[in-house]
């Protein structure tokens, strides 16, 4: 989701028709919650704004034989209200300034897809607002393959394998896989707000929480991790 928070009697010129998006009014204040799509955006006239723009979250693996994979960590968080957190523990960013007639490209990136019971978890897409980046949810596969840096995804059950760092300033990392056969588990996702959960024997890890943020006029907690899997009843021979 992308999320602009305009001054009082402020508005886009225009929003181009590939984006989904809802506008409400919070204290005479428009807020512009774009919520999927990409295209370009157009000011009237140079003023600073509050945004809110997180990717895409990770999807979580399957179960595969003899390991259990790591839950899908969340899509990377980038704020910059007042008096509120970007994800990884960093503070809110400077808001932004465009400058009169200024056309920028907004882009909410999607959620990875499900996948099937074998398959590995699949990265979230990017979130664009103008030169504001956030990276899509990460995750990691078999063999310990990268997926993806939003927030750290996590390692896959027949060997631990370290989660995939999160990207400074949006989230954290995943928390670490168990081996185990039966009980291998995978980490939870990590979240906007804290690392993923480490798995124990027959036990997932759990997903991180997300930060909590009241651009739209109610606090809303956004952007945390997913849990794991076990493969509990698993003897490989």
């Amino acid at each position: 989701v992308v999320i602009a928070r305009l001054p009082a009697g402020k508005a886009f010129t225009s929003i181009g028709s590939g984006l989904t998006y809802d506008l409400d009014i919070v204290n005479d204040q428009p807020v512009y919650s774009f919520t999927a799509g990409t295209d370009d955006c157009e000011i009237g006239d140079g003023y600073p704004f509050q945004y809110l723009v997180i990717a895409g979250g990770g999807a979580g693996g399957g179960n595969n034989v003899g390991a259990a994979r790591g839950g899908g960590g969340a899509g990377g968080y980038r704020s910059s209200v007042a008096g509120e957190s970007s994800g990884g523990g960093a503070s809110a960013e400077t808001p932004k300034i465009l400058n009169i007639g200024y056309s920028f490209t907004v882009t909410v990136g999607a959620g990875g897809a499900g996948v099937n019971f074998n398959d590995a978890g699949t990265r979230g897409f990017d979130s664009v607002f103008d030169d504001i980046l956030s990276h899509g949810g990460g995750v990691i596969k078999a063999a310990g393959i990268s997926l993806g840096s939003g927030n750290g995804g996590v390692g896959v059950g027949a060997t631990t394998f370290p989660p995939q760092p999160a990207t400074a300033g949006q989230g954290f990392d995943g928390g670490d896989a168990v081996q185990g056969n039966p009980g291998a588990a995978g980490g939870g996702g990590g979240g906007a707000s804290a690392k993923g959960g480490n798995a124990t024997l027959f036990n997932g890890g759990v997903g991180a929480n997300g930060v909590a943020s009241s651009i739209t006029g109610t606090s809303v907690y956004r952007a945390g991790g997913g849990g794991s899997v076990t493969n509990a009843n698993e003897n490989k021979t």
